[in-house]
């Protein structure tokens, strides 16, 4: 029993040694595993901290972005809302991503009205769908080279039409591919409809203009034939006036002065009144006359009237200064007549100057030639000038100039049958200047 017992207390013993050898083991590789657990959880929460830190900080970054692009938008948003036309983006499906305030005027609607919607659905007339549709899907797919600008009608909230002038342009993502088209749009429906409505003023008053024309020139000829026969009518009285004044003179007593003064009355006004008819009947058949044109040479047409006049002026001082002319596309003779008569004038209004001086020249206009004939004589107020060159007016007094009073109303419409224009320029006293144009064809 004793040794029994010893061999109990062995076995006790050893197992009391065997436990607390595996527990201090234990603890020790619990001690190593608790330290390495700790470092690895230390250093997990380091990397978690740092993934955290930089969570945040991408965050923050983003949440900076996002602000930034926000106020890039909001100031965007800003420019395009006060701009005067209509800023619209569509995305490649035709969705509105963006309209401007503009734009939602011209189609009465609010901002959420329009964004989201499909353009062409709900803001395109029925009959024009199918071909806006077409246009933008070929921009999306590159197959349409000329997009920038077009016109089409749109429909409003309320179902009115109103026609867009559209610029247009694509957006595209970094490969180059069409994302969305940005357009801006021009309310043109009232200044298309007042072109319109000028338009068709035009031709109401180019055919009344027509009808009127076609009167005038009935009136005109029916007043040429009337001036001419009267002219040619009044010619053979007028002889019986003239003729029996002059017997009259022959015949009249030489004591009755008083009669001889009357019958030299009759006399003169019978011969200048058969002056103003030739010249009337002149101007009549100025009015028939067809125009012959050729190359005219004004340098030796001005010479040769020049030379008319020398007989006239031989005893005054008169200084010329005729420039070098160019040709000119012109009827000849009545060229001739026309600076004649203003080369008459010129002569006429200096014939009280001590020294007179005369300058012809021209210059080029655009597809004309300006001539012009200058003196240096009594001149007249610009108030009265349009009178100059009326049949038989006279700005100054017959007594002082002679003449009949048509010779600048017959000068006028031969330039005007020549296609061009006559005005003057003048100052009393400072003398005058006559300009005229020729039609270069």
């Amino acid at each position: 029993m004793l040794i029994e017992t010893n061999i109990s207390e062995n076995e006790e013993q050893s197992d009391d040694n065997f436990n607390e050898k595996d527990y201090n083991k234990t603890v020790d590789d619990l001690k190593i595993s608790k330290e390495e657990l700790e470092e690895l959880i230390e250093l997990r929460t380091e990397k978690l901290i740092q993934a955290n830190q930089k969570l945040q900080q991408e965050i923050l970054e983003k949440q900076k972005t996002e602000a930034m692009l926000l106020e890039e938008r909001n100031k965007f948003q800003k420019y395009i809302d006060i701009a005067g036309i209509m800023i619209l983006v569509l995305d490649k499906n035709g969705t509105v991503k963006l309209v401007n305030k503009k734009g939602c005027k011209i189609l009465g609607c609010k901002e959420d009205e329009i964004i989201g919607k499909n353009w062409f659905e709900n803001f395109i007339p029925e009959e024009d769908k199918a071909i806006l549709r077409n246009v933008h899907f070929n921009v999306k797919n590159k197959n349409i080279e000329k997009f920038e600008t077009f016109e089409n009608y749109i429909v409003t909230k309320k179902g009115e039409k109103k026609l867009i002038l559209w610029n247009n342009a694509v957006l595209t993502d970094s490969k180059g591919e069409v994302i969305a088209t940005i357009s801006s749009g021009e309310d043109i429906t009232e200044k298309k409809e007042a072109e319109e409505t000028i338009k068709r003023m035009n031709l109401e008053l180019e055919e009344r203009v027509m009808e009127r024309t076609k009167e005038l020139e009935i009136l005109n000829k029916d007043l040429e034939s009337f001036s001419y026969s009267v002219s040619h009518d009044l010619k053979a009285p007028l002889r019986h006036i003239k003729g029996f004044s002059e017997l009259l003179l022959k015949n009249v007593d030489e004591n009755d002065s008083k009669l001889k003064k009357y019958a030299e009355l009759i006399y003169q006004s019978s011969n200048e009144m058969g002056i103003m008819i030739d010249k009337l009947l002149e101007f009549s058949r100025l009015g028939r006359k067809v125009l012959n044109k050729t190359k005219v040479d004004m340098n030796g047409m001005v010479k040769e009237v020049k030379r008319f006049f020398e007989d006239d002026v031989k005893d005054r001082n008169i200084i010329w200064d005729i420039q070098t002319l160019p040709r000119v596309l012109a009827d000849e003779e009545l060229l001739k007549m026309a600076f004649t008569n203003l080369i008459s004038n010129a002569i006429k209004y200096t014939s009280k100057n001590e020294v007179t001086r005369i300058e012809v020249g021209c210059y080029s206009r655009s597809e004309e030639k300006v001539i012009y004939v200058r003196d240096n004589g009594v001149g007249f107020d610009m108030n009265y000038a349009e009178n100059m060159f009326g049949v038989f007016q006279r700005l100054h007094n017959p007594a002082d100039f002679e003449g009949t009073g048509i010779g600048l109303a017959m000068t006028k419409r031969i330039i005007n049958k020549h296609g061009g224009k006559i005005w003057a320029e003048s100052k009393p006293g400072k003398g005058t200047t006559l300009f005229f144009t020729i039609p270069n064809k």
